[in-house]
Order: C-alpha cells, then structure tokens, then sequence
C-alpha cells in the first residue's frame, strides 16, 4: 500500500493542478500576470509622474534663464558705473560721448571675463546663425542682443521677431542742456528698444533711471 502522501501527489498530477495552487483553480488564475486594468492604471500613473517632472523641469530651465539673464543685466551696468567713475576722474562726463551706440559688453571685457554664452561682434550674416540663450552685439544695428530662449520669459509683450531682445548705450542729458555752449552729459545708460521691456518676467525688477 503506497503512503497518503504520494497517493495524493499522484492524483494532483494527473488533474495537472500545481502542488503550491492546492486551494483552488481560481488562486492560479491570478497568479499567471497583470490583468489589462491594472496595466492601463499603470500606465497613467508613470505619464502622470513623467508630465509633472517635466513641468517641474521646465519651471527651473526658465527660472535659471531669467537669472542668468539679469546676471548678466547686472554686470553691464557694473561696467558703465565703472567707466562714469572713472571718465570723472579724467576730466568730466563729456569723456563718455563715445560711448552712444558702442558695444557695452566692452565695458565688461575691461575688468572681467565675458559671459560664457557672449558670442562676440557678429555682421549680419554671422547673426543668422545666433542660437536662442545667447548675447551678441550687431555691428549692424549697432545693439546688443539677446535671443531669448523660453517665450514664458516674454510674457507681456508681442511675438518678437526670433525672440531677439536688442539695448543699444545711450546718454542722458541734465535738463540744462548747455553748459558753455555744450550738452551737459548726466549719466550713461542701457536703453532697451521695445518700449514695454518693463512688463516681461526678465524686465521685472530692473528699470534704469530717467
């Protein structure tokens, strides 16, 4: 006579019914994968989560743009305030006249590196090629120029043309505009050439005197 237990490994065999799913049929069912539902639920979660690191991603790209940008913003006026102080030294505000309409990242090239994304002086040919997040001065149009790369930092202003934002140097004046049959320089400034510079998420914060 064969033992209880063999005789019951036998017949569990023989109906094909796997010794660990010993409490039902049904139980096995369940054990063979995901069902379609389950795959579908899992699915939606991993793009909920991808969509949200994406946006969270994106929130820090353009945040880094404006700050990066005003950095840069905050070195051209270190540079001007330099030169004024210096043009004092050497005789009067008249010694800036040569300034209007030059290129202000000179300014910054006197005392410091240049930022890394500065391309230089380009023609007009060279500036077609100009990629969005970077600064160069148009010999042509005699402006310094950046090329915004993320429209959300150009929010208040109309579509510009290839995102181009332009600051061309320019004096101000004393409101006695003669002294000894001569203008009277009062300060330097960067001049942005789109009235509304002001209103966008990278004019915010700064605007130059009067």
């Amino acid at each position: 006579m064969k033992p209880l237990y063999q005789t019951r490994s036998c017949r569990l065999q023989q109906t094909g019914i796997p010794p660990f799913c010993q409490k039902s049929q049904r139980d096995c069912k369940y054990q063979g994968g995901f069902s379609l539902l389950e795959l579908l639920v899992s699915a939606v979660i991993i793009l909920v989560l991808v969509a949200g690191a994406y946006m969270r991603y994106m929130e820090l790209a353009i945040d880094a743009e404006r700050a990066a940008f005003k950095g840069v913003i905050g070195w051209l006026q270190a540079g001007m305030n330099m030169e004024m102080g210096h043009a004092l030294t050497q005789g009067g505000m008249q010694n800036l006249e040569h300034l209007e309409h030059s290129n202000p990242m000179a300014l910054v090239l006197k005392v410091m590196e240049p930022p890394s994304n500065y391309l230089g002086e380009l023609d007009q040919q060279q500036a077609l090629a100009a990629e969005p997040g970077f600064w160069y001065f148009d010999l042509h149009q005699k402006s310094l120029i950046y090329r915004v790369r993320y429209d959300q930092n150009l929010e208040g202003i109309d579509k510009l043309d290839n995102n181009k934002l332009s600051f061309v140097l320019k004096l101000v004046y004393s409101p006695a505009d003669s002294y000894k049959g001569r203008r009277v320089i009062r300060r330097v400034r960067l001049q942005p050439s789109h009235k509304d510079f002001w209103k966008t998420p990278l004019g915010s914060g700064w605007k130059p005197r009067d």
